[in-house]
């Protein structure tokens, strides 16, 4: 009769053991979980191959003598061939429980060559998997800028037949309001003006290009946040006013951080977009809108990259009136491109069409200073990235290159009415 329960040979205990490497074993070739941050358990095959060979050792239970270390002389000769008698009669006794164990060890063995060799298999599928998963990674990657590139050319496109519509509706009106007789002069005028707005849509695209994100931006215009708020400026009494106000990042900026601001801008679309996202802005000239703003009724007035579009004449008037509009203590915002970068002010400063000629730094200083404001000082804004800088290693050489080649590529100058 086969004795299971022998307790020299713990099958149930040793099954038990092989089930909870089993499931280790499982553990480790299932893919990490993206984010768990859980620890895959380690290489559990070891203990295992451990657990059998001390199985096939107790499996052959009754052949060898036990070990008589205590006994000797005349003792132990007669311990032995007691031992040996009693050990074949066992022999005879276990000899069915011998087969049965060693058939348990062998389905054993047998089992655990499978489990390896299906976690092998495993593992490198599931290395297969991820490999894959990394070979389609940068194309994911690309389908997503190529989504968010149409996304924005389709905005863009939106925005222009929306305008073109607009002039569209307004000429037919105007030639339904005459027919059968001519145009008047009223009429040729209303049509004259929009003729300056047909190219808007196609200039707010090449900012587009050119410029950034509109997240790039709002990182970058939010460095004159502390300038607005130390000025108390953007509440209903001291609001701010942002000339050449463009796609409205800034507006969006101090919309979000709760201060009060509105915008002008002369191109139609970048209007167009602004008033798409609730912000209060005005088509028109700048120096008309300034015009009609009461003297030293602003907190804060910006003028982001406007500067290098004016001549010279328009620059001083610029400055004059925000002067005007200020209240004591307030503060005015000029940012430009830095033509102290030799890469800004002799090549990527030429990519805008519409830019007459840079401003330096110091004669827009003296010019606001000139003009009557006081606290001014200089921020320098947006060098180029360090990978592009050279090695220093205390090289003088190189310290020159990075600063006229690699340093700000804009700057500001901000100053207060007295």
């Amino acid at each position: 009769m086969l004795d299971v329960q022998n307790p020299d040979i713990k099958v149930d205990e040793i099954m038990q053991r092989i089930q909870e490497k089993v499931r280790l074993r499982r553990a480790e070739t299932a893919p990490p979980q993206v984010g768990t941050g859980a620890a895959v358990p380690a290489d559990s095959s070891l203990m295992l191959n451990q657990l059998l060979a001390q199985a096939r050792d107790l499996a052959q239970v009754g052949v060898n003598l036990p070990p008589m270390s205590r006994t000797h002389g005349l003792k132990r000769s007669i311990a032995t061939v007691v031992a040996r008698l009693v050990l074949r009669v066992a022999q005879l006794i276990t000899r069915d429980q011998r087969a049965f164990n060693q058939a348990v060890v062998a389905t054993l063995q047998a089992f655990t060559e499978r489990l390896a060799s299906d976690s092998a298999q495993s593992a490198q599928r599931v290395e297969e998997m991820f490999a894959r998963i990394g070979a389609l990674s940068p194309r994911l990657a690309e389908l997503e800028a190529e989504r968010r590139a149409q996304g924005l050319k389709l905005d863009q496109l939106r925005t222009a037949l929306s305008l073109q519509e607009r002039r569209l509706t307004m000429l037919l009106e105007e030639a339904r309001k005459r027919l059968p007789q001519p145009l008047d002069a009223k009429q040729l005028q209303t049509l004259a003006e929009e003729l300056p707005h047909v190219g808007d849509a196609g200039y707010l695209s090449f900012e587009d290009a050119f410029r950034g994100s509109r997240a790039d931006v709002k990182e970058r215009v939010s460095v004159y946040l502390p300038k607005l708020r130390a000025a108390q400026a953007g509440t209903a009494k001291a609001p701010i006013v942002d000339l050449g106000c463009g796609r409205g990042e800034l507006l969006e900026t101090l919309r979000e951080q709760g201060l009060e601001a509105s915008g002008v801008d002369n191109n139609a679309a970048a209007v167009e977009k602004c008033r798409e996202l609730k912000l209060d802005v005005t088509l028109g000239d700048m120096f008309e809108v300034l015009g009609k703003i009461p003297d030293g009724t602003l907190g804060g007035l910006t003028a982001l990259h406007v500067v290098e579009h004016l001549p010279f004449p328009l620059v001083l008037r610029l400055l004059d009136e925000s002067l005007r509009v200020l209240r004591p203590g307030g503060v005015a915002i000029f940012e430009t491109p830095n033509p102290m970068n030799i890469l800004v002010g002799a090549s990527n400063f030429y990519l805008d069409p519409t830019h007459r000629n840079p401003v330096h730094p110091q004669t827009l200083r003296y010019l606001v200073e000139a003009r009557g404001m006081v606290q001014v000082e200089t921020i320098m804004l947006h060098p180029f990235p360090e990978e592009m800088h050279l090695a220093e290693v205390d090289s003088p050489v190189a310290r020159l290159i990075n600063e006229h080649f690699f340093g700000p590529q804009d700057y500001a100058v901000v100053g207060h009415r007295p």
